[in-house]
């Protein structure tokens, strides 16, 4: 759980995207906007923010990680809800564009996966990794959602993105609904990331 708490780390528009039923959290919930990482959360309570080192993937680079945690409102549910963000360190495209091949974003989002795995286990949370994945979009940007999977592992669902720019993970621990997934959103400027 520990591993979990210190990692999080067809275009569709985003007012659909974010307007659709099911993508509105509770009216009680607090807008959390970080424009300099690029991104809108919506929190049952406060987050907590930490800055760390992240690796991508075996022997990749050390990048500069903005993570964001908040416990849920009943701390008897053990409802964990978290954002992490990293920005990679180059220069935004010059239309706001990026465009890869879909076997470099496979490769990207594999490292990403992988990256969370060992994360994971490093924490001590052996023998629990990440099940099949889904497409899911975040407004026009694609990612991928996980359901965390072993016989000892925390209920959690994760959500991976990748921007030109930026990787987000957003994920939820134990929480029953996923509503806090579903009204995450990457603000405008986020660089968007076309994949042929």
């Amino acid at each position: 759980m520990w591993a979990l708490t210190l990692l999080a780390c067809g275009a569709v528009s985003v007012s659909a995207q974010y307007n659709a039923p099911g993508n509105v959290p509770p009216a009680d919930w607090i807008e959390f906007k970080d424009t300099a990482e690029g991104f809108k959360a919506f929190f049952p309570t406060r987050p907590q923010e930490k800055v760390d080192k992240f690796t991508l993937g075996k022997g990749g680079a050390s990048l500069t990680r903005h993570f964001y945690a908040a416990s849920g409102r009943d701390a008897t549910k053990g409802e964990t809800y978290m954002v992490g963000s990293v920005t990679l360190p180059v220069a935004a495209p010059a239309n706001g564009t990026a465009v890869i091949t879909r076997a470099v974003y496979e490769k990207l989002m594999a490292k990403l996966k992988d990256s969370f795995e060992n994360s994971m286990q490093a924490g001590g949370e052996s023998g629990c990794y990440l099940g099949s994945p889904q497409d899911v979009f975040a407004g026009a940007h694609r990612g991928r959602e996980y359901q965390l999977e072993g016989r000892t592992c925390p209920k959690a669902s994760v959500r991976m993105y990748a921007t030109a720019r930026r990787f987000f993970v957003v994920a939820t621990v134990g929480a029953t609904d996923n509503a806090f997934l579903r009204a995450f959103s990457i603000l405008d400027g986020g660089e968007r990331l076309i994949i042929e």
